[in-house]
């Protein structure tokens, strides 16, 4: 007989048989065995004979399950497993020898990490009037603290490849840690989630890599004057790093048509080249009776982003694909053309570029405009002039970095009436957020994709009050007159209703 110190007596008949049990129940559990070859202690002090092997105890308490404490026992000489066979659970006991400690047991997450938390820091409150004071500082990995920016509408993607293009821009591949595929259409973007200074801050990036391959995608990202988000970005860049992100979003071009027949004009600017190289090959792949033309403008040939990609494709496809390239400052010998990236000389350059496929052989043309709104503004204008209809036209605006000329924000907190799920909902506005960010900070999920007003699928409409639109973004004078709201980047400036539009 195992005798308790309280009197009561447990049978050791069929020892064997009761270890045998208790090994299929450590093994179920997943628990890791260790002997536990020592004596063990009521923690009221009674010393327990223990039998040769690990010890099966039978708790004074049968309904015991491992919740009360009232089975503690004090381990001696060290840690080790104590296998019970009236608990459900396997109870492991670790410390210094005799040290009382509770037998363990598994809860769930949400309640075993507040309880961890409160006992080192009862632990760590006390340890000084226990005479054991705690050193000033210990090292901790920080592997299992939250990420600052994994918000609930993003997923993160791992950082797969990094492909150093000039001095402020580089391309980043990006895989599903899952290892599903991504699936996006040529002209859509991604919006990166970076932490700046404790605030989450979005930026869009164009997707430039093949369609068609989904096994991992890639976006062009260069630093962007006063942005310290990008900033931020590039810095902690590195192999095997996550992203959260949102999208892929937004929609450029006039989709793929494997009978159509037409003379794709692809002129870009800056960071446009992103987009228009997914596009063009995408373009070349599915349209076999279409030809394409790429014009891309920057200040230098040193800062004409993705240059080598385009080269290959225009290498790759010497019939149907022209490129041309449009620098401010052109070096000795520089074969491509010369001059201010204004409206009239690039839409020009299509026609002054001779060959084959930079004239387009007499296909009706379609065009793809990117780059800054003063820049884009400039060609639809200039194209509207020639006679090209608004329908042959897709234009996408560069939101570069913030407007530094941006109006003053509201300094209270604002109330504004939404519609979500057929309700009608307040949302209060704190001073420098969004409307979109306090909706969602607010449980309420309004339509958005970008969040960086840069693809108009957050509009909605205002029925009363006063907005300012953190700048740049994608609406028209015409659309913000009319009362087009981009949730995304509206601050109200004072009670504002709006309407789904």
């Amino acid at each position: 007989m195992v005798a308790w110190a309280d009197g009561s007596a447990g049978s050791t008949d069929s020892v064997a048989a009761r270890q045998g049990r208790a090994r299929a129940n450590r093994t179920s559990m997943g628990t890791p065995g260790r002997n536990f070859g020592a004596s063990l202690h009521r923690a009221s002090g009674g010393r327990v004979p223990s039998p040769p092997g690990p010890p099966i105890l039978r708790p004074p308490v049968l309904p015991a399950r491992g919740l009360c404490g009232f089975c503690r026992l004090v381990a001696s000489p060290g840690p080790g497993e104590i296998p019970c066979e009236k608990c459900p659970v396997a109870l492991y006991m670790e410390g210094k020898p005799g040290e009382t400690r509770s037998m363990g047991f598994s809860l769930p997450a949400t309640l075993s990490i507040p309880l961890r938390t409160l006992r080192r820091d009862l632990h760590a409150a006390t340890a000084g009037l226990r005479g054991r004071p705690l050193p000033p500082c210990s090292t901790r990995s920080g592997e299992a603290w939250p990420d600052p920016v994994a918000v609930r509408d993003a997923r993160p993607l791992r950082v797969d490849e990094i492909d150093v293009l000039d001095g402020d821009a580089c391309r980043v591949w990006l895989v599903d840690p899952s290892g599903a595929p991504i699936r996006f259409t040529a002209g859509q973007f991604l919006t990166v989630l970076v932490s700046v200074g404790g605030r989450v801050e979005a930026r869009a990036f164009g997707l430039c890599s093949d369609p068609a391959a989904g096994e991992r995608v890639a976006i062009a990202v260069r630093r962007r004057p006063g942005d310290s988000a990008v900033d931020a970005l590039i810095d902690g860049l590195r192999v095997g790093r996550r992203l959260h992100v949102r999208g892929p979003a937004g929609r450029h071009g006039f989709g793929l048509d494997p009978d159509r027949r037409a003379h794709h004009v692809l002129i870009a600017e800056g960071e446009g080249a992103a987009p228009h190289l997914a596009l063009a090959i995408a373009l070349l792949g599915t349209e076999p009776r279409s030809r394409c033309t790429v014009i891309l403008a920057d200040r230098r040939p040193s800062r004409l982003l993705l240059r080598r990609s385009l080269e290959d494709l225009a290498a790759a496809h010497p019939d149907r694909f022209r490129l041309v390239f449009l620098v401010e400052e052109a070096p000795a010998g520089w074969e491509g053309l010369v001059g201010p990236p204004g409206a009239d000389g690039l839409i020009d350059a299509v026609d002054g570029f001779r060959g084959s496929a930079g004239a387009g052989g007499g296909l009706p043309r379609v065009w793809y405009l990117c780059g800054s709104t003063g820049l884009v503004d400039g060609l639809e204008a200039g194209l509207a002039a020639r006679g090209v209809a608004p329908a042959d036209i897709s234009a996408w605006r560069l939101l570069v970095s913030p407007d530094p000329q941006a109006p003053p924000l509201p300094s209270g907190t604002q109330r504004v009436r939404v519609r979500a799920g057929g309700t009608s909902r307040t949302v209060l506005v704190p001073p420098g957020a969004t409307i979109l960010e306090a909706a969602r900070a607010s449980g309420i999920a309004l339509p958005s994709s970008c969040t960086v007003g840069g693809c108009g699928a957050c509009r909605q409409r205002r029925v009363r009050g006063r907005v300012v639109h953190r700048r740049p973004h994608c609406l028209t004078a015409e659309e913000e007159a009319a009362g087009v709201v981009l949730t995304c980047v509206a601050h109200p400036l004072g009670p504002v209703e709006l309407e789904p539009l």
